[in-house]
């Protein structure tokens, strides 16, 4: 967990062979850790404005470098808070993933075939997503699971809504943003380079997923670098 006094803190790259790249994650970086803080200061004085004392659990965030390559970084943003509404949130991901040869962040939909990300609202879903049916095929109940869990998530008519980030450890990891009826429900994915081939349009991508999870490729290069600021 990176805070500062209880701010959220970002990383920031600090080696990179492209200083126009490093530059500008650094920047989106930075602009995203400014919004988080003045997010917890809004909670916080809604906390102050209902009469209630805030307190460390009020508004936590982790915040985490789960990827790093020559190609790709991911930052995983775990924010917790409770903002004197009628429903506290607890977990909520909020992960950043940069391409670093554009230093952009990932659009998804550049990454993977039609048919495979579930479709956006009015576009044709009479077929499910190929992600849904890998989703449904290998879904586990976690520990917040219910008895209703396997209907819910049986249920033909129930989105993904998926939230993506790059793991070291795990490759892509996929959560599914359900409604809050159904958030007990939600459990990742984790897909593999193997398990992507067949729905991802870039070899690179695959190949750094390959590269940097099995760690069987030599880097020959100085590899980038991040650390919390």
């Amino acid at each position: 967990m990176h805070t500062e006094g209880g701010r959220p803190v970002y990383p920031r790259l600090t080696a990179f062979p492209n200083p126009a790249i490093m530059t500008k994650v650094n920047k989106a970086l930075a602009d995203q850790e400014a919004q988080d803080r003045d997010t917890r200061s809004d909670c916080i004085k809604s906390v102050l404005e209902a009469k209630q004392k805030p307190g460390a659990d009020t508004y936590e965030t982790a915040i985490s470098v789960t990827y790093l390559s020559a190609h790709y970084l991911s930052v995983n943003v775990v924010s917790s808070y409770d903002c004197a509404g009628p429903y506290p949130t607890n977990g909520a991901e909020a992960p950043l993933t940069f391409d670093l040869t554009t230093g952009e962040l990932i659009d998804w939909k550049t990454v993977f075939k039609p048919r495979f990300l579930p479709p956006d609202e009015g576009e044709d879903s009479a077929h499910p997503s190929a992600l849904a049916r890998l989703y449904k095929g290998r879904y586990r109940r976690g520990e917040t699971a219910t008895d209703d869990c396997p209907g819910v998530i049986a249920d033909p008519s129930v989105s993904l809504s998926p939230i993506f980030w790059l793991s070291a450890k795990a490759g892509l990891v996929v959560e599914p943003d359900f409604p809050h009826v159904d958030a007990a429900c939600a459990d990742d994915l984790n897909l593999s380079a193997a398990d992507l081939a067949p729905y991802v349009k870039s070899a690179l991508f695959l190949a750094d997923l390959k590269a940097t999870v099995r760690s069987v490729a030599p880097v020959k290069a100085k590899p980038p670098q991040a650390k919390a600021r």
